[in-house]
This record gives C-alpha cells, sequence and structure tokens, in this order.
C-alpha cells in the first residue's frame, strides 16, 4: 500500500492497520468476497486494502459486508443494519469513531474554535456499546469480535485540524508506516486511547 500523501500520515496510518485486520479476518473466516456498504472515502480508495489478495471486491453480495464510520453517519440505523444485512452472506463489520479519544474530543473543540460545523457525524453513536446493542435487536446477528485500532504515538491527529498544522509534522512520501506500541497495549487502555472501534458480527 503506498503512501497517500492526500489524505495525510495519519489516515494512512489507519489504512495500513485496518488492512491488516481485515487480512487476518479474511484468512481465518475464509471469506472469498467483500463488500463496502454504504461506501465512502474517508481514507482514499478503500479498494487499497485489499491488495494482493485474491478475492471479490464490491459485488452486489458478499461473505463480508463493512462500512467505516457510516453508522454514527446514519439517520436511521435499523435500516443500515438490514441493508447491510441483504447484501452479507455471512460476516457485518462497522468501524466506527470512538466518542472516549481525547483526539475526538479536542477535534470537536477545533471545529468550535473555527466556527466550522460538525460534519463527523453524532458523537453518542461513536461507541461500540451502541453498535452492540443495536445487533441485539436482530435475532439473527451474532456479535463475536469487537476491537481497536489506530492508537498512534499523536493524541490528535492534526492532519484533521487544518492544512496549515501539517508543516509542523515532518513526513516524507517514504516515511514507513508501521504499528506503534500502543497498538499492544490491553483493551482497557485503548478503549480509551485508539480513534477507532469495530464490532464484527456474524448471521446465525
Amino acid at each position: 500500500m503506498e503512501y497517500d500523501e492526500k489524505i495525510g500520515y495519519g489516515s494512512n496510518y489507519e489504512k495500513y492497520l485496518l488492512s491488516g485486520i481485515f487480512r487476518r479476518l479474511i484468512e481465518k473466516l475464509k471469506i472469498q468476497a467483500v463488500l463496502e456498504y454504504p461506501a465512502n472515502r474517508l481514507m482514499g480508495n478503500h479498494e487499497e486494502l485489499f491488495e494482493g489478495l485474491d478475492i471479490k471486491i464490491n459485488p452486489p453480495t458478499a461473505d463480508l459486508v463493512w462500512n467505516f464510520c457510516e453508522y454514527e453517519q446514519s439517520e436511521d440505523r435499523d435500516l443500515l443494519f438490514k441493508e447491510m444485512l441483504n447484501r452479507s452472506q455471512k460476516y457485518i463489520l462497522v468501524i466506527t469513531g470512538n466518542k472516549r479519544n481525547l483526539g475526538v474530543i479536542l477535534h470537536r473543540l477545533w471545529h468550535l474554535m473555527i466556527f466550522k460545523s460538525w460534519d463527523h457525524g453524532r458523537l453518542d453513536l461513536m461507541d461500540y456499546k451502541k453498535v452492540e446493542k443495536r445487533a441485539k435487536r436482530f435475532d439473527h446477528l451474532k456479535i463475536i469480535k469487537k476491537g481497536t485500532f489506530d492508537v498512534p504515538w499523536f493524541i490528535l491527529d492534526v492532519y484533521e485540524c487544518g492544512r496549515f498544522l501539517k508543516k509542523f509534522i515532518p513526513h516524507k512520501d517514504d516515511m514507513p508506516v508501521k504499528p506503534s506500541f500502543w497498538e499492544r497495549w490491553p483493551w482497557f487502555i485503548k478503549k480509551y486511547m485508539a480513534h477507532h472501534f469495530y464490532v464484527l458480527m456474524e448471521k446465525i
């Protein structure tokens, strides 16, 4: 996966980690097709997450249906789950932001300081517990895994707080992307420090 200067180091780091999560799930669960629904480009081209894998990407239906930070944006979460269920043959993966993360809190303050409307969805929905609670409304869904990712060395992703701040963060196009040691910390710490949660569910 190549470094994408348009989305900055922070989002490239997220993509790198998310690609690893997908690759482990694909191998363990024998997944042959993945579908992003609804699809967005918050981290650039999401198809790059699956480069080099012998799987189908974004067919009409798939073994694994997923989305990135759509839950907190959705006006009808039940409908979102139903649509994902209709397109999934086996698994659903929902990724949200983490309202507990200090970076999210500071990001919200940044929007207030520059008088920019908040456009990242409802903060109260950026919580794995809300996703789990919603999933339990569906008798044929079973939660099988929850996790976090994106626990970088910096608490606040400055790339999200104004382009002019980029000059304060040294980076090169060939800067290596590798997991920070914080990614190995236990759940009870990462649930406050990670930028993102994910919840994996299985159709039963």
